[in-house]
């Protein structure tokens, strides 16, 4: 017989071994510890949806290229991308991902393309607009200025020149018109006359350009000149080419009293209150085809001279 230590030795022993066996505590069927979570269910196979691309109007540079042009999309995974009609020759779509790169050989082009994202559940389109146009960019040389602190009186001059960029594939393209806009403070300046460059004037046997006009309004300046219909007389800017000089004098009031020098901004105008055209920054080659050229925005520097 044991012996009453011993018995509830025992005891402990046995209801201690029963405890670690299992019992209603929560688990799986292998015994305790906390519940395996639930799997989440499969995926849901769809169609893509909201197919986008970094802009909806892409311009290109003739000559230049394009590369990493890549859409973001929705929903479903495509399995390929098509675009229709064709891209300008020279450039290409990938059918696996929609990343649109390479180099346009035409000059100038343009068209919407309509990108469609495509898998085995549906689709989803995207309608992309491809601008290729020659870079040709609109600059100004600043002659001197300068203004009396005591009574506001001053003057400034500024040039418009146009350059055409080399990587065009006409470079040196024959140019017949031109047309630009360039605005100034009207509290600042005031526009007062102009000259037309020397290329200008020996155009045409020295008679000048067929057609020319300058409208000087008190915030901005418009320029628009045919140079010729003759072949010999067309201009081509392969190196910076004055247009005209414009020459401004200052109104008193922001300048009486101003110590040191003073700064003038000017920008050039794509769309200005002045036109009736959309676009005002426009170049027109030999073919009679228009497209609107860059501008270099700046600006000019009037020193104090008393």
């Amino acid at each position: 017989m044991y012996s009453l230590p011993k018995f509830f030795l025992l005891v402990c022993i046995f209801l201690i071994t029963l405890g670690c066996g299992g019992g209603s505590g929560g688990g799986d069927e292998t015994g305790g510890g906390a519940p395996n979570p639930p799997t989440s269910p499969p995926p849901v196979d769809e169609a893509p949806c909201n197919l986008t691309y970094p802009v909806s109007e892409l311009f290109v540079q003739a000559g230049g290229s394009v590369s990493g042009f890549s859409p973001a999309v929705d929903c479903g995974i495509p399995d390929t991308y098509t675009v229709n009609p064709d891209l300008p020759v020279g450039m290409e779509l990938a059918a696996d991902t929609g990343v649109i790169s390479g180099s346009p050989l035409e000059e100038i082009y343009i068209d919407t393309h309509t990108i469609t994202a495509t898998n085995g559940f549906g689709s989803t389109s995207f309608e992309l607009t491809i601008d290729v146009r020659p870079l040709f960019e609109f600059t100004a040389e600043l002659n001197p200025g300068s203004y009396s602190g005591l009574d506001g009186s001053g003057s400034l001059s500024v040039t418009a020149q146009l350059t055409e960029d080399a990587l065009n594939p006409g470079f040196p393209d024959p140019v017949i018109g031109v047309n630009f806009s360039l605005a100034h403070p009207a509290s600042m300046l005031n526009p007062v006359s102009f000259t037309y460059s020397p290329e200008l004037e020996a155009l045409n046997s020295g008679t000048g350009p067929m057609f020319v006009d300058v409208l000087m309004y008190p915030g901005e300046v418009v320029f628009y000149s045919i140079f010729s219909v003759t072949p010999s007389d067309y201009l081509d800017f392969a190196v910076p080419t004055s247009l005209v000089e414009i020459n401004y004098e200052t109104i008193p009031g922001p300048f009486v009293g101003s110590v040191g020098d003073v700064p003038v901004d000017f920008e050039w105008q794509d769309n200005s209150p002045e036109t009736p055209t959309p676009n005002d920054l426009y170049i027109t080659i030999e073919t009679v085809e228009a497209f609107p050229a860059n501008a270099v925005d700046f600006t000019a520097t009037l020193q104090r001279i008393d």
